[in-house]
């Protein structure tokens, strides 16, 4: 009985002391100093390669994080999700994720913002094609741009969501217009 009772208390004793030292080390590790993350400031200042400083709102960089996280997705006519999307769906759902609005049609999006000459085009501007003498069909979000290219992510229905090129063929030629939704 003595050596039962022995037992008993120092298997407790042992548990009590594991429980202790666990909660000495939970209240060492809470004790650090925690800083609160600072909000992106919504304006910022950037340096670009050719040293022309230009501002950027956070809300560009945002639009297009949400396109880019969406690469590989499948094309799906009438799609706005992971699982699937069309080319207006993608420029909807990315706008969408900074809480704009836009219209769910190519053709529609096409009329929202402000139209913008091709040399002024800049990341974060929507970019639209049509078939040649056709109406409005295509869209996709300005990724970057350089001297003489523009890269766009869109939904291909043959590839998905994608980067393209506008200097490949079958989209230099199909250019119609850019706008611009975020100043």
């Amino acid at each position: 009985m003595m050596l039962e009772l022995y037992l008993f208390v120092k298997k407790r004793v042992g548990i009590y002391c594991i429980m202790l030292l666990i909660l000495f080390l939970m209240s060492c590790a809470s004790s650090s100093r925690m800083t609160k993350p600072v909000p992106p400031d919504p304006v910022t200042e950037i340096e670009s390669k050719d040293s022309v400083t230009e501002k950027k709102d956070y809300r560009l960089e945002k639009v297009l994080s949400t396109a880019k996280s969406f690469l590989g997705s499948p094309y799906k006519y009438g799609g706005t999700t992971e699982n699937g999307f069309d080319c207006s769906g993608l420029v909807y759902c990315s706008f969408q994720s900074v809480g704009l609005s836009l219209p769910r049609s190519s053709r529609s999006q096409a009329n929202a913002g402000v139209e913008v000459d091709r040399k002024n085009i800049k990341s974060g501007d929507i970019i639209f094609f049509a078939q040649p003498g056709g109406e409005i069909s295509h869209s996709g979000i300005v990724e970057k741009v350089f001297k003489d290219n523009i890269l766009f992510i869109h939904s291909s229905s043959s590839k998905g969501v994608i980067i393209s090129s506008i200097n490949e063929a079958y989209w230099k030629k199909r250019f119609v217009k850019a706008v611009r939704i975020i100043e």
